[in-house]
């Protein structure tokens, strides 16, 4: 596989043409971010270990019929992915209330959500990533409501499969996000080893897959 230009960077990733058009390699490096990308910094071996365990991640939930962007690990830092269309829409489940939402709402911090709450945000890092729903959504064509429904649907499947997962593994899985398109594949971030951050993807055949990758 020929790595040939960058196409976009991210707070943690980049992403490169290949010599395959509907292909692309995600290279994981070693920086950290927070505060929506306004604090970043660089930790040896992040990048490593974020594509390693990406790839475990994909290939379990691949398992579970759940289908991914992961192709397949090409070295230390990079993998092979499929290319795809993003929705600038975010999808947060949350299994306990814990960071902005109890600052938002006054609750209280680690209160266990039953069953867990569901949100959309707009992906926008210079608005602040704002809350919006089902009617912003359709209103403003970012998508339709039978895609909104599939991504909330997909969303909670997701985090019922990864829930089972941690807890088998000891690891609590306390937030879960994702970012949106079609194939609905998700595109998600593991933070922390407690919050989970995915996207979905839009995608010609209209199928639903999760496209994931585990790095901020």
């Amino acid at each position: 596989m020929e790595k040939i230009s960058q196409i976009t960077t991210g707070k943690a990733k980049s992403l490169f043409t290949t010599n395959e058009p509907d292909q692309l390699i995600m290279e994981f490096r070693d920086d950290t971010s927070a505060f929506d990308g306004k604090k970043i910094e660089a930790l040896d071996n992040k990048g490593k270990v974020n594509n390693q365990f990406n790839a475990f991640v994909m290939e379990f939930l691949a398992s579970k019929g759940i289908e991914t962007h992961f192709i397949k690990l090409l070295s230390n830092h990079e993998s092979l992915v499929h290319k795809l269309e993003m929705f600038p829409i975010e999808c947060v489940v949350r299994n306990r209330a814990t960071g902005s939402l109890c600052k938002r709402l006054g609750i209280e911090d680690g209160l266990i959500l039953d069953p867990p709450l569901f949100e959309f945000f707009l992906k926008d890092d210079d608005l602040g990533d704002p809350l919006i729903n089902d009617h912003h959504i359709e209103s403003f064509g970012w998508a339709t409501q039978e895609d909104a429904d599939a991504m909330r649907d997909l969303t909670l499947k997701i985090n019922d499969i990864l829930i089972k997962f941690f807890i088998l593994n000891l690891i609590q899985a306390v937030f879960h996000q994702a970012e949106v398109s079609f194939p609905l594949k998700v595109w998600g971030f593991l933070q922390q080893l407690f919050l989970l951050k995915m996207s979905y993807y839009h995608h010609l055949d209209h199928s639903l897959c999760l496209l994931k990758s585990l790095s901020r």
